[in-house]
């Protein structure tokens, strides 16, 4: 008989029965027929009960048929427990969401690989260096002359190509003359060639578009762009793109599926990273993100040495060539400085710098609220296989072995897992899109790919299959161990109780542990959220403008004041300044000092250029002394090459810093530059302590500088956001040879900000919510199970006289004590994992009595409303009716 029509007959076994009867009649007419009577035809053919049951061996296996039988025998059982069946199903399918949830977002950001050839082969280089606390940190911003030094010493070993964070900016496609939001990003020649990559259309960028500076204005389109904005048509080819102010002729289009390198990022614009002309010469201006493809046959310590010795060599020398005075702490860090290597497979990224210690820790809290899911469907299995233990210890009685007992519990897990596992699915369908919105920067979306995939369903199947384990091992051990003496008399319910017990413990503890992290993370947004800024954001707009005519083009202060009195008479616009660039930004510029009597400090102060009027607009206090004015000029040199004096404003950081805390006006210091004189400072002005590039940094010294000329600036502007379109038009008529690259809301910076702890704050209390309700569920499950257990001694000591409060005792004191445990055990977890939080954490203590206090006091709270039922229901028992019974 053919494969195919066996399987066929275990899903159609009425189907063979009758067959099986039909030949069995037309044997018995035959013999009808030949004249024999039917006792005696009857007789020769034998029973047909006895041939159905031989027809088993026309089937695929018999393990299927006890298969299907089990499957509606299960499906039978859950019908009839709908309350039960719908918990066991949300909760898990709660837990699975959740974990499928952060496994996108992980695989999305931190774990897919670049499609490319052979991405395990790339490298990305980074340099050691102190953060801004002073501990040890890694960076990976080269400068490009360092990138020719170091491609040159890679030689044969590896193939190493720059390439440039990527930036959104305002771009003219064709004759356009409006502008529209693009991502842009600057790589090396090499770039595609080492990622193996082939044109969609036409050519992408090769060795020959990195010969000459500024002489290469081609331009490469990602295919997604390709499709959105040119429609997928061939027209694209030999059309052009402008950024600042440079026409760029588009030759190709990147492969389907490429948008780059960045994870989190999809680039639309492709330019040769000669074309930044401003950048190529100066070594101490880091842009470039340095990837290398290594020789198979290279070990990966023995470039990153011949790196190192380059990188340090060359570094020696650049540090020499700096002014004997002042800059100590700078030559010291460049000195100490050592080239690392890691892997790229997946990418690099400032998302995946940002975001991969809170998705990994939001993934392990989901894991604990999956785990918890677990515990509490197990209980609830566990329960129904003592419901029915009687029944299992009947099967055994009639012959079911073990394994067959094993098997029905394996089929309805299994049933549970799958109906919970889909909708886990489509809940995560949902809820990802939903996380990923937390992440969305205006200026800079993060672009994810979170589609299901491959990887993701088969991260779904080994979920399915080990949730199916876990929570069949309790209830199949039961029925592989049941006696049927035993269990038809009820002996055994105390060891059942205590692991139940044990489970729920377990659910406590894993509860409190992630509200007691999650009470750091609101903390934390909230001190984060606290922080005084030191200025007024609501009602103030930055205008990033730059000077049209390619990279050198420059403005004296003159033509930048024409531009910023132009803004003033738009309506509504209250104040306008001027500056290097906002607060916030993400830009910074720190520089050492030296005051006149020689004293230094261990703090490198920031430095920040603006115009007279930026106090005012940004509504800082000024403390003492004078805003700057149209004659103060930012330090600088005569014609003779030497250091001139120049006025500054200084905060009270500074103050604190140098001065003892006094008031610095009219104090001086030097600031040394790497290839003049230092300049002597005067200190004309004396502000508040403001916040420069992050809340959660401490008051850092800063110095004001007045602002002269350049090719890019920020205009401060306070005014409503309804006014953006009309500074636009001002500026844009004040002087055409300005250009607005975007305008942001200042308030909107400062949000940003606090993008990391929203979003940790969040999920976590959203799990924590998730992990409270499961939590309780279990505990009420457990008590509810207890008193089932227990309602014949309970109703004796009802008869006895026992009182209503000895009752509530007897029934919450073993609850009381597994709460109790749990408790502990997870307070414990949770001040353990300080130190893993440490970074995530600001302005909290995991010691403090209130964040410990806080889970303590929720899940005993929610100990008590699970225990309320089960308690009431002991006390309504009816002791006539159980001694009737006994």
């Amino acid at each position: 008989m053919g494969l195919l029509r066996r399987i066929r007959n275990v899903f159609m076994q009425d189907r063979l029965r009758r067959e099986v009867d039909e030949e069995l009649a037309d044997h018995l007419a035959c013999a009808f027929e030949a004249g024999r009577s039917r006792e005696e035809a009857t007789r020769a053919l034998g029973s047909p009960l006895r041939h159905r049951e031989a027809s088993l061996d026309a089937r695929l296996w018999t393990i299927l048929d006890s298969l299907g039988a089990d499957a509606v025998f299960v499906w039978r059982q859950l019908r009839r427990r709908p309350a039960v069946t719908a918990a066991a199903v949300a909760s898990l399918a709660m837990a699975i969401g959740s974990a499928t949830t952060g496994f996108l977002l992980v695989d999305a950001v931190l774990l897919r690989p670049l499609p490319v050839r052979a991405p395990h082969e790339l490298q990305v280089a980074v340099y050691t260096r102190a953060d801004r606390n002073g501990m040890p940190d890694e960076d990976d911003t080269f400068s490009y002359p360092q990138f020719r030094e170091l491609r040159e010493t890679a030689g044969s070993k590896a193939e190493l190509a720059a390439v440039s964070y990527p930036a959104p900016v305002d771009l003219v496609v064709g004759a356009a003359a409006d502008t529209e939001k693009a991502q842009r990003q600057f790589v090396s020649g090499n770039y595609f060639g080492m990622l193996g990559l082939q044109p969609t259309l036409g050519r992408l960028l090769g060795p020959d578009d990195d010969r000459t500076p500024g002489g290469h204005p081609v331009a490469v389109l990602s295919h997604d762009y390709w499709r959105r904005r040119f429609g997928g048509g061939a027209g694209a080819l030999g059309s052009t793109v402008r950024f600042h102010d440079v026409v760029y002729t588009v030759v190709g289009v990147a492969p389907h599926g490429f948008t780059g390198t960045d994870p989190g990022t999809r680039i639309d614009v492709f330019f040769p990273v000669i074309q930044n002309v401003r950048t190529l010469g100066n070594r101490g201006w880091g842009w470039l993100r340095l990837l290398a493809r290594v020789r198979p046959d290279t070990p990966l310590e023995t470039l990153r040495a011949s790196l190192d010795a380059r990188y340090k060599r060359s570094g020696a020398e650049w540090v020499a060539k700096w002014p004997a005075w002042g800059l100590q702490k700078q030559k010291d860090m460049v000195l100490r400085s050592e080239i690392r290597l890691h892997s790229a497979a997946a990418g690099v990224s400032r998302a995946q710098r940002h975001y991969r210690q809170p998705l990994w820790i939001l993934s392990g809290v989901a894991l604990l609220v999956l785990l918890i899911a677990c515990a509490n469907v197990a209980n609830l299995l566990a329960a129904q296989a003592d419901a029915r233990r009687r029944e299992l210890a009947v099967r055994v009685s009639l012959g079911a072995g073990a394994g067959r007992l094993v098997q029905m519990v394996l089929v309805e897990c299994l049933a549970l897992g799958a109906a919970a596992t889909v909708t886990g699915a489509a809940l995560a369908a949902w809820m990802t899109p939903q996380v990923v919105q937390m992440l969305q920067l205006p200026q800079d979306p993060l672009q994810l790919d979170v589609a299901p995939g491959l990887r993701a369903l088969l991260f779904s199947a080994v979920l399915a299959s080990s949730i199916t384990v876990l929570l069949a091992l309790a209830p199949a051990l039961r029925a592989h161990g049941v006696q049927p003496a035993a269990a038809l008399k009820g002996e055994g319910a105390l060891g059942r109780r205590r692991l139940m017990y044990v489970l729920a413990a377990v659910q406590v503890a894993f509860c409190v542990g992630v509200y007691f992290v999650t009470g750091l993370f609101l903390a934390t947004l909230e001190a984060v959220t606290r922080q005084p800024a030191g200025f007024q954001a609501n009602g103030v707009l930055l205008l990033e403008t730059y000077v049209r005519g390619g990279e050198r083009a420059s403005l004296p202060i003159a033509a930048w004041r024409e531009a910023e009195a132009a803004l003033r008479n738009v309506p509504g616009v209250q104040s306008a300044s001027l500056a290097g660039w906002g607060l916030f930004s993400g830009n910074v510029w720190s520089d050492e000092i030296q005051l006149a009597e020689g004293v230094t400090a261990d703090t490198i102060p920031y430095f920040l250029a603006v115009d007279s009027g930026w106090i005012q607009t940004m509504q800082v206090a000024l403390l003492a002394g004078r805003d700057l004015d149209r004659y103060d000029r930012a330090p600088g040199v005569d014609g003779k090459g030497k250091g001139l004096a120049r006025q500054v404003i200084v905060n009270q950081a500074f103050a604190r810093q140098y001065f003892q805390g006094q008031n610095p006006v009219g104090r001086q210091f030097f600031k040394p530059a790497l290839r003049r004189a230092p300049s002597l400072c005067t200190v004309v002005g004396y502000v508040a302590d403001f916040r420069y590039r992050d809340l959660r940094e401490a008051n850092r010294p800063t110095v004001l500088v007045p602002f002269e000329q350049g090719g890019e600036a920020t205009f401060v502007v306070r005014a409503p956001e309804t006014a953006a379109p009309a500074l636009r038009a001002a500026l844009r008529k004040s002087n055409p040879e300005l250009f607005v690259t975007s305008v942001t809301g200042q308030e909107e910076l400062v949000r940003q900000q606090t993008v990391r702890e929203r979003l940790l704050a969040k999920l976590s209390a959203f799990f924590s919510a998730a992990a409270l309700v499961l939590a309780a569920v279990g505990l009420y499950g457990v008590l509810h199970y207890t008193v089932l257990l227990r309602r014949r001694e309970i109703g004796i000591r009802l008869a006895l006289g026992a009182g209503r409060g000895s009752i509530s005792l007897l029934v919450g004191t073993e609850m009381l004590l597994m709460v109790a445990v749990g408790a502990c055990a997870g307070l414990a977890a949770g001040l353990a994992s300080e130190r893993l939080l440490s970074a995530l954490l600001f302005g909290v203590n995991a010691q403090d009595p209130r964040v410990i206090a806080w889970p303590l006091t929720v899940v005993a709270l929610t100990a008590v409303c699970a225990a309320a039922p089960p308690i009431l229901s002991a006390l309504r028992i009816d002791p006539a009716a159980i001694l009737r019974c006994e």
